[in-house]
């Protein structure tokens, strides 16, 4: 996300900020960069009361900002920047400012959320939402070419790349736009599943996937398999490596609703796509 804060002074947040500052260094520019990662905070407030939650912490009305669009405000006496964006398929909100006031500004979101629900979630949180919205997620659905560029290590460091797929090459973890939902779905290779999260919502494991046309149609009984092909499936122990077998149905990710979009009137409805 890129954030326009005055005429020549821009806010870039994302996991892949230091493969930016890589992109950065490579370039000749009439500009600085500099990561202020430990000066701030980032909160995101999701769903469908979220609006109210957030007016009410306020104590004003933030109905004039547009999706992706962003403007100051202050929360407890503490200015700060609110932005209209999200990860979860639903109305969402990020709250930006001074790490010095995290705490305050936490315990003021938690506050005013009491009476509409509210439910304090950490950053693994995320994953799961964008799974839940049917959002293909950077590194775990999908690779980006970027990843075969020599600033990739600074972008993917975190973790090994996990699931059933096993490639020939990390080529074969890029994806078409069809593919992630995108665009038309045409020539969709026989992948398996990559990334798997357990929903609080739907209270079981969920995942998404790409999968043959012949074997995509919404109803279609498929066999998953988790883990690792050519690992043992029956060595004992918390972390020995398994392979199981799971049935489930195909599914398509396009959600049924725009739940980003709230009603002009009531701020609080969704409209069918």
């Amino acid at each position: 996300m890129l954030c326009r804060l005055s005429e020549d002074e821009f806010l870039y947040t994302a996991g892949s900020g230091n493969w930016l500052a890589w992109q950065f260094s490579k370039g000749t520019w009439n500009a600085e960069i500099s990561d202020i990662s430990p000066d701030q905070f980032i909160f995101g407030v999701q769903g469908p009361q979220s609006l109210h939650v957030l007016e009410k912490a306020t104590g004003q009305s933030l109905r004039d900002i547009a999706f992706n669009h962003s403007r100051h405000a202050e929360l407890a006496g503490i200015p700060l920047r609110v932005l209209r964006t999200g990860i979860s398929g639903e109305l969402g909100y990020e709250l930006h400012g001074a790490a010095e006031h995290a705490s305050t500004i936490w315990s003021a979101v938690a506050e005013a959320g009491a009476g509409f629900g509210l439910r304090l979630l950490g950053f693994g949180s995320q994953s799961v939402q964008h799974i839940e919205a049917g959002i293909a997620t950077n590194g775990l659905d999908y690779m980006p070419a970027a990843g075969i560029t020599p600033g990739a290590p600074t972008q993917f460091r975190h973790r090994p790349i996990g699931g059933s797929f096993v490639p020939a090459a990390f080529t074969d973890y890029f994806r078409k736009p069809g593919e992630l939902g995108w665009g038309p779905r045409k020539a969709v290779p026989a992948h398996d599943f990559i990334g798997r999260a357990m929903s609080i919502n739907v209270h079981a494991t969920i995942s998404l996937g790409v999968i043959a046309p012949g074997h995509a149609t919404p109803g279609t009984e498929v066999t998953v398999l988790w883990g690792r092909p050519g690992t043992p499936s029956a060595k004992s122990g918390p972390r020995s490596p398994r392979c199981r077998s799971s049935r489930t149905t195909a599914a398509p990710t396009s959600p049924a609703f725009d739940r980003t979009t709230p009603c002009p009137t009531c701020m609080n409805g969704v409209h069918v796509v």
